[in-house]
């Protein structure tokens, strides 16, 4: 004869308390997620910008002569528009799609953006800017240490894939005012799309906006600067480099360039945001 055995969880102890547990754990990540749900955006949108500009560059420096040109240049222009309005496009519905500390403190400044949820976003897009120079160099890093051996012979050729740097007949003031001045208009374009008074239809526009004006400014200035007009895009690649292998270089190269493309960023960005306050 057999015995059919039934256990009703509300009345078992064991299963009625693993059941609370499970619960509670979901709770818990809930919660975490209801409350960073916009610092995880900003971090997916920065991640996703920075990988593809980065592939980007990777792809045409590890093709031997691929980078000489103004075909190159604008390709190098127009790929990372391009990754900027996808980046901005993914966050914008959740976060407001900032990808950008120029962005965060700026709209801290002059739009009484609140200071407790800027820090969280500028940590997750410096974070985001890490974590994707960490993928594009584990995606990329047989053709760079094939570049670095066989084309340029050392590391300090491929850290142009990570970050900016001044052009060659650019000095680091040229290049302080030119990320200065194009981030001023990247934030000009931005505000001009997405104050209170736009439609809908016209916000919907900003991803594509910031892109194109992204575009036109690494064309222009980018082979002064580098391009940048994103602390970001440049500190937190940065900052992976630094510890995986090239070094102290990073910091140093160009006459301590490295603060350059952070602080003259945020300076326009300021300055952007004022200036369309005052003229517009």
């Amino acid at each position: 004869m057999s015995h059919q055995v039934h256990i009703n969880s509300e009345t078992s102890p064991l299963l009625a308390d693993g059941h609370d547990s499970a619960n509670t754990v979901q709770r818990e990540v809930n919660a975490v997620r209801h409350r960073f749900h916009e610092t995880f955006a900003e971090f997916f949108g920065t991640y996703v910008f920075v990988f593809l500009g980065l592939a980007i560059n990777a792809s045409l420096l590890t093709q031997v002569g691929a980078t000489a040109g103004p075909a190159a240049t604008l390709l190098c222009a127009l790929g990372w528009g391009l990754s900027l309005a996808l980046g901005i496009a993914i966050a914008a519905p959740i976060s407001g799609g900032h990808v950008n500390p120029a962005v965060t403190l700026a709209m801290v400044a002059h739009r009484q953006f609140p200071a407790a949820k800027a820090l969280c976003f500028l940590a997750a897009q410096i974070i985001g800017g890490v974590a994707a120079a960490a993928t594009l160099h584990a995606v990329y890093a047989g053709p760079i240490r094939r570049f670095s051996h066989d084309v340029a012979h050392g590391h300090d050729a491929t850290a142009s894939i990570f970050v900016t740097h001044p052009g060659a007949d650019a000095s680091n003031l040229s290049a302080f005012f030119a990320e200065l001045v194009g981030t001023a208009v990247l934030l000009i374009a931005i505000v001009a799309h997405v104050r209170s008074s736009n439609s809908e239809a016209t916000k919907a526009w900003t991803p594509y906006a910031a892109g194109l004006t992204l575009f036109i400014l690494a064309t222009a200035f980018g082979p002064l600067s580098g391009g940048g007009f994103n602390p970001a895009r440049d500190l937190g690649p940065r900052l992976y480099i630094l510890i995986a292998g090239w070094g102290w270089s990073a910091i140093s190269a160009h006459s301590y360039y490295f603060w350059i493309p952070v602080v003259a960023p945020v300076i326009g960005g300021s300055v952007g945001t004022l200036l369309f306050d005052i003229f517009a």
